[in-house]
């Protein structure tokens, strides 16, 4: 599971091979309400026997959760906001090889996150840049089809002459044709 945790919920945002009813609980009925508590690995390898997680909901029935080991996931500046976690039915447990495994995959789900929110970002910033080029793009053209205007009217009463100002005129209307 990958959980993200708020101060009275955890919604699981992936799950593998447990019941819908564990994707969204209160946090206080939850077993990684304790992860998110501690800055590393928390194994616990049979959830009956721990004072913590022998009452929770999903641990009580018969058939109910036995195993779990979750890692906080961690913003750079040290803020848990969720938790990456293994849940089984049977008691287990899991290698070393298998935790430093689900450490990796749980910076991996931060670094998702956080290029997801940077996404995010980087999106608003764009419309905003949309934004101001429709803005700015509006309030020049008034000014500019002013000009043209008047280098219309100065090529008109020009027009038999052959001076630097004809030159000028003759740039105004190409940049006009270049950007219109």
């Amino acid at each position: 599971m990958i959980n993200l945790i708020y101060k009275d919920r955890q919604w699981s945002k992936s799950m593998f091979g447990l019941p819908k009813m564990l994707r969204e609980a209160p946090r206080d009925k939850t077993v990684c309400q304790f992860t998110i508590k501690e800055e590393g690995v928390i194994e616990i390898r049979d959830l009956t026997e721990d004072k913590r997680t022998a009452k929770l909901d999903s641990v009580i029935p018969e058939n109910g959760l036995r195993y779990y080991l979750g890692i906080p996931l961690m913003t750079k500046n040290n803020y848990a906001i969720g938790t990456l976690c293994v849940l089984d039915f049977e008691k287990k447990t899991l290698t070393d090889k298998q935790i430093r495994q689900l450490k990796i995959i749980a910076k991996d789900v931060m670094t998702h996150i956080v290029l997801h929110k940077q996404n995010i970002e980087l999106e608003r910033l764009n419309d905003y840049k949309v934004q101001l080029m429709k803005m700015l793009s509006h309030d020049m053209r008034s000014p500019l089809n002013g000009i043209i205007g008047l280098s219309s009217m100065l090529r008109e009463q020009m027009e038999n002459e052959q001076s630097a100002h004809i030159e000028v005129i003759d740039i105004i209307e190409l940049f006009n044709n270049r950007v219109g």
